[in-house]
């Protein structure tokens, strides 16, 4: 049965927003485009077929229909924009004709044509355990973002690059293991995953960037690889379950708000490189009781152990503690080494914290 024309709020051959009420949706094929969030108060509909002649699926274009189930995408397709099938939580299978020379699809998931890029993953499939396909080189930004099921994900040894996004605000994911074939772990690629307990990132990782498993409230454990030299920005920032972190060998930086507000962070050992932490990168941290800082430490931050109210800090005989007065703020106090002789009472810091 045909839609009713009128169902369809057009502008200059781009669906702009779709009014109807019926289950089964046909896009016409005069049009060009979809645009973002023209299904977003489609409540009732369930299926899309994107007909021959159809170029483009804009950014968030079918985003927030939230009872869609199959979406059928043309040979004519040639842009889907991302967050296309963003909040598409009963999204089972996206079909794409086998002529469309940029994009295929396996079991129901969106995948570039040569298999090479995972590009959506269809959420609402009852599986709670996923293999991505070997062959696959890429997660594309926010592939599985607002995943609710799944909870194991199992990774090609092909994977090289897990793009920005990809795994964010995942709720059902309990552990992660990174195999050594992935060389980049994005900014903010697991972000929010409320249920994730392990994360084992692999030797062969060489950039893991900021916000990369921030806000991971259930956290408990982390073994960074010796791929990583820097753990760049807020990667475990509110990882508030995280009792305990071994910061590898071949770690030379440590960035900003790096692992602050982790509250039940009680043990840090630092790796034999640490030259560098970042500004408030160990703020909040509120169970920790005592960090011994490596000598090999040349600069640390504003702020990097404030709001640490029981802590001690231990550094070696002959540490030029006063190179850093503005980070033993709050109620710190600095102690040698070994002798325990008390180097610095607590002072109260002149530079306001600002968490911006």
């Amino acid at each position: 049965m045909a839609n009713n024309r009128e169902d369809f709020v057009i502008d200059n051959g781009v669906l702009q927003k779709y009014t109807g009420k019926d289950e089964e949706v046909i896009i016409p094929s005069d049009l060009r485009g979809i645009a973002p969030y023209a299904f977003e108060d489609a409540s009732t509909v369930k299926s899309i077929v994107i007909t021959e002649g159809v170029k483009s699926i804009m950014l968030w274009g079918l985003s927030q229909a939230s009872a869609l189930q199959k979406v059928y995408i043309p040979s004519t397709v040639e842009i889907i924009g991302e967050m296309a099938f963003e909040g598409c939580a009963a999204l089972r299978e996206i079909t794409v004709a086998e002529g469309n020379p940029r994009y295929s699809s396996i079991d129901g998931n969106l995948y570039t044509k040569d298999g090479e890029a995972l590009i959506w993953y269809a959420d609402g499939k009852s599986e709670e355990r996923f293999a991505i396909p070997e062959g696959v080189k890429k997660i594309i930004s926010t592939a599985f973002s607002g995943c609710q099921k799944l909870k194991e994900i199992s990774f090609p040894e092909s994977l090289k690059v897990i793009d920005e996004g990809a795994f964010s605000c995942n709720l059902g994911l309990e552990s992660i293991v990174i195999p050594d074939t992935v060389e980049e772990i994005g900014p903010r690629a697991f972000e929010y995953c409320q249920g994730l307990k392990r994360v084992v990132v692999s030797d062969g990782v060489r950039k893991m960037y900021g916000k990369a498993f921030g806000h991971c409230k259930s956290l408990e454990t982390v073994k960074l690889g010796k791929g990583i030299d820097t753990i760049y920005g807020d990667t475990f920032r509110s990882c508030e379950a995280l009792e305990k972190i071994v910061i590898a060998d071949n770690v030379e930086y440590i960035g900003d708000w790096a692992f602050a507000k982790c509250g039940a962070l009680s043990e840090i050992v630092f790796g034999a490189k640490v030259k560098r932490l970042g500004m408030a990168s160990f703020c909040g941290c509120k169970s920790l009781a005592g960090v011994l800082i490596p000598k090999n430490v040349n600069y640390i931050d504003y702020h990097a152990f404030a709001e640490c109210p029981s802590l001690k800090i231990f550094v070696e005989k002959d540490t030029p503690i006063s190179e850093f007065d503005t980070c033993w703020n709050g109620s710190c106090r600095v102690y040698e080494y070994g002798s325990e002789r008390l180097l610095k009472e607590p002072v109260i810091d002149k530079y306001a914290l600002n968490e911006e």
